[in-house]
């Protein structure tokens, strides 16, 4: 009888085994798609056997645990290079943004925007409006009493003053957007450190009460960290319960269940925001992710066409004003401004100039309606080189500045398309490791299928004997 009873336990655990084996292959199959989760498997091992006179008798098996196909290398690295990722990613949003709203503007190369202007529209882009200007001075050289050369002045003058005033208006708004994304950023960055910090409660609290592992629970606390990661690089510290520290550029943030500082913005300078926790003064070097990307493309490739528009509306006005304000007009000398501002975002034609055509001064002695020298002189300011401009003349200087947001963006692109294919092949890695195939998961579910099929005929089997051993003794 005593055998018999062993023989039932035997069959009844392996019923049992088998049956979580089919429901491990079964969340297998069930997360195939679900690329944070990683393969789990049944680690079995035997029973303690029986000592009987003939030697020990097995008893079966047993679930040892639930292992998961897991690597921490593979998770690491895959985690810092996603910082990377999203680190380029928004540096390539942002200059996107701007070359989508000031390509035309500030007269990308023809090959990297394309010119919604209409065609023969020389004075789409800053470039053209600033040939336009030049050449209708030009013009008024030729014929410097001509009211029609004169009004062509004014119309060119204010066009590109215009174009300056709307090309920092496009500026104040990507930086507004810009902005808008950090506070976005900051707002996922912190929900996610909050998700963090109850995953962390979560499989503490699993593990120590079941002394298994939280298998599930760390597959999404592992995706929380990755989405975070993509915001903002971290690093993580192990504690002895399955909760980790997280720290940012030196500052912690999680201390197991505990949140215990977020992120936020703040304007360090005009046009410099920065990053900081929320208790502490310092901004934090935040290395990679998405707000470093952000503020990488805000502070300095944005800032810095901010800042060459700004020396060439500088400039522009000083120097133009310089040759204008000496001179004669046709109603004899006015000492009037030809244009006002302190730089792109008010520079602006002299309205008193505009209302009377006669004002523009263009002649360089009194009483000359046929002299041209100033207008003349204003013309060759376009061949000139200056040394506020890096010894280029004002349209070469225009044009470097178009060019280098062109090459910050083609030189982020490729940077960005090797980070994805060093990215695509760690994941490919880690998939070998931890995702399921469906061949293999097909396989596990048939053999556990007939070990159940057989571990039910067992159990059968004994019933019979153990209902034909009751009976012997009536």
């Amino acid at each position: 009888m005593a055998g018999l009873l062993d023989s039932l336990g035997l069959s009844q655990r392996a019923l049992q085994v088998h049956q979580q084996g089919l429901q491990v292959a079964g969340h297998n199959l069930a997360n195939i798609n679900n690329t944070a989760y990683a393969r789990q498997r049944l680690a079995l091992q035997t029973t303690t056997p029986i000592a009987t006179p003939t030697g020990a008798l097995g008893t079966g098996l047993e679930i040892a645990t639930v292992l998961q196909a897991r690597s921490a290398v593979l998770d690491r690295e895959v985690t810092a290079e996603e910082s990377v990722t999203g680190s380029l990613q928004a540096r390539q949003r942002a200059l996107e943004s701007a070359q989508a709203t000031l390509g035309n503007a500030i007269g990308l190369p023809t090959d990297t925007v394309a010119s919604t202007s209409a065609p023969g529209n020389s004075g789409a882009s800053l470039a053209g409006k600033l040939s336009d200007f030049f050449n209708a001075f030009q013009d008024l050289a030729t014929a410097p009493a001509d009211i029609t050369a004169r009004l062509s002045v004014i119309a060119s003058a204010d066009s590109l003053a215009a174009g300056f005033r709307q090309t920092a208006q496009r500026l104040d708004q990507l930086d507004q957007s810009l902005d808008q994304e950090l506070e976005t950023q900051l707002t996922d960055a912190n929900r996610l450190l909050g998700q963090i910090a109850n995953l962390n409660q979560a499989i503490a609290r699993y593990e120590g009460r079941t002394g298994s592992t939280a298998n599930d629970l760390r597959d999404t606390r592992q995706q929380r960290l990755e989405e975070l990661a993509h915001i903002v690089r971290f690093e993580t510290a192990p504690s002895a319960d399955g909760q980790i520290t997280l720290s940012i550029a030196g500052v912690e943030f999680v201390n197991d269940s505990q949140v215990v500082n977020t992120l936020e913005t703040y304007l360090a300078a005009p046009n410099q925001r920065l990053i900081r926790a929320v208790n502490g003064a310092l901004p934090l070097d935040l290395v990679s992710g998405a707000l470093q990307g952000s503020l990488e493309a805000r502070d300095g490739p944005l800032h810095d066409l901010r800042a060459n528009l700004d020396a060439l509306a500088n400039l522009l006005v000083a120097e133009v004003n310089r040759i204008h304000q000496p001179g004669f007009g046709l109603q004899g000398p006015t000492g009037a401004e030809f244009f006002t501002g302190t730089g792109a975002r008010d520079l602006a034609f002299n309205p008193t100039l505009r209302a009377n055509p006669a004002a523009l001064q263009a002649a360089a002695v009194p009483d000359a309606p046929g002299d041209n020298q100033v207008a003349l002189a204003l013309a060759r300011l376009a061949e000139q080189s200056f040394p506020a401009l890096n010894g280029q003349t004002i349209s070469e200087h225009q044009q470097t500045t178009a060019t280098a947001l062109a090459q910050a963006l083609a030189g982020t692109q490729a940077q960005l398309a090797d980070q994805r294919l060093l990215q695509t092949l760690l994941k490919e890695q880690r998939a070998s490791v931890s995702g399921v195939s469906l061949d293999e998961e097909m396989a596990d579910l048939v053999t556990y299928q007939r070990a159940y099929q057989a571990s039910a005929r067992l159990l059968s089997t004994i019933d019979q004997l153990l209902a034909e051993a009751v009976n012997l003794k009536r």
